[in-house]
């Protein structure tokens, strides 16, 4: 029976994605391009109240955004221009980085939308500067397509990637990194060990759908630009880690984004070692697994001695990062009426 499931949920999933892709091509052929873009956001918009008032216990707060993304994903090919309205704040972020000889890490991470940052960062750059993106696939040519854009240079991750992206930086160019695997996937810390490395610096981006159908593009200067050490690279996790769930939660942009933070946990290396590092780039859903997994161990009578004391300060220091993150907005967050809930339990206000 499980693996009819399995089946079934994979050719309905399979099937859905082809009618909106259908659907999306006819809008194309029928409706001139300027307004492509709102008569999308109408669908996006009807397919989530719908999604809101069928299944409210597990509703996605970000589905407008992530259908919107997903449409544009399917008009793209071909060459196909049309108008997408954006509004940029912290732009001057953006020209300060790239008017150095030096080139720059500009980091965001696998949420809806993410790809109107390639454009921005285009313009900005001085004549001559490369951007490229890295990516878990490329296509044949080493490119990706991109949204009213020509496609781009792309490095997928692999054992060379190190030495490539270095030689970009050398040469001035910008390096487009994504902090997570995929979209909902732990933060990982690699790419800010990267930073430290090299000796570049980073910036970072999150993108917003607002209500009215314009998309916020916001630049901010990373809490900790360099990276050098393991205070600062905590910095920068929990940094884009807030701010990644609060979209993904549905919330409201900050009216600015602070990014002169400090870690929401001060533990030093010699206390964790490499398993704090591990542990605080887990997903909330991921902790409490391990978590349970390690009172599982420590129950059972036929674990050796030995290893009780590493289970148990590990399952001390999950608990620990599971109890800062309870400050932290979480996207199964959500009232019964669907609306993102913020950390003293009250519903959100609707983004402006």
């Amino acid at each position: 029976m499980a693996w009819v499931k399995r089946k079934w949920t994979y050719y309905r999933s399979h099937a859905t994605g082809e009618v909106l892709r259908w659907l999306v091509l006819a809008e194309a052929m029928v409706r001139p391009a300027d307004r492509w873009y709102w008569d999308l956001l109408l669908a996006a918009k009807t397919l989530s109240r719908a999604m809101r008032k069928a299944r409210p216990g597990l509703f996605d707060p970000s589905l407008e955004a992530r259908l919107m993304h997903r449409f544009l994903d399917i008009l793209s090919p071909g060459g196909r221009r049309f108008p997408i309205p954006t509004r940029v704040e912290g732009l001057e972020i953006l020209q300060a980085a790239a008017a150095g000889n030096e080139g720059f890490v500009c980091c965001t991470a696998h949420v809806p939308l993410v790809k109107l940052f390639i454009p921005v960062v285009r313009k900005v750059l001085r004549p001559g500067a490369e951007l490229v993106v890295t990516v878990k696939y490329a296509q044949e040519d080493g490119c990706v397509d991109i949204w009213n854009d020509a496609p781009m240079r792309a490095i997928e991750i692999g054992p060379g990637v190190l030495l490539q992206t270095r030689s970009l930086l050398r040469r001035g160019g910008c390096l487009l990194m994504l902090a997570d695997k995929e979209q909902g996937e732990y933060i990982s810390s690699n790419i800010f060990r990267f930073v430290g490395k090299v000796g570049t610096r980073i910036i970072m981006g999150f993108p917003h759908l607002l209500d009215d159908g314009t998309v916020l593009l916001q630049i901010v200067e990373a809490p900790a630009p360099y990276c050098r050490n393991e205070v600062e690279i905590r910095a920068n996790l929990d940094f884009i880690a807030q701010n990644v769930r609060s979209i993904l939660a549905g919330g409201a942009p900050p009216e600015k984004v602070r990014s002169s933070v400090m870690p929401l946990a001060q533990v030093s290396v010699a206390e964790g070692g490499r398993d704090v590092d591990r542990i605080q780039i887990y997903s909330r859903a991921q902790l409490k697994t391990r978590a349970k997994r390690l009172e599982q161990l420590l129950s059972d009578p036929a674990t050796k001695v030995a290893d009780r004391a590493l289970y148990e300060k590990r399952l001390q220091l999950m608990r620990n990062e599971l109890e800062i993150r309870s400050q932290v907005l979480s996207r199964t967050e959500f009232g019964p009426d669907g609306r993102p809930l913020g950390p003293d339990g009250k519903p959100l206000p609707p983004k402006k």
